[in-house]
């Protein structure tokens, strides 16, 4: 009974970190291209 209500939950937070994780790539990337394009002008 636990095990079955705790697995989308675990799923969850699994799945947000995964999120969370892509947008600070992301967000990191695009501060470093702007830094870089900054640079170069």
């Amino acid at each position: 009974m636990s095990s079955s209500f705790s697995m989308p939950f675990v799923f969850l937070i699994y799945h947000s970190n995964k999120i969370k994780a892509a947008e600070a790539s992301a967000t990191h990337m695009y501060a470093f291209s702007f830094s870089g394009m900054q640079k170069n002008k």
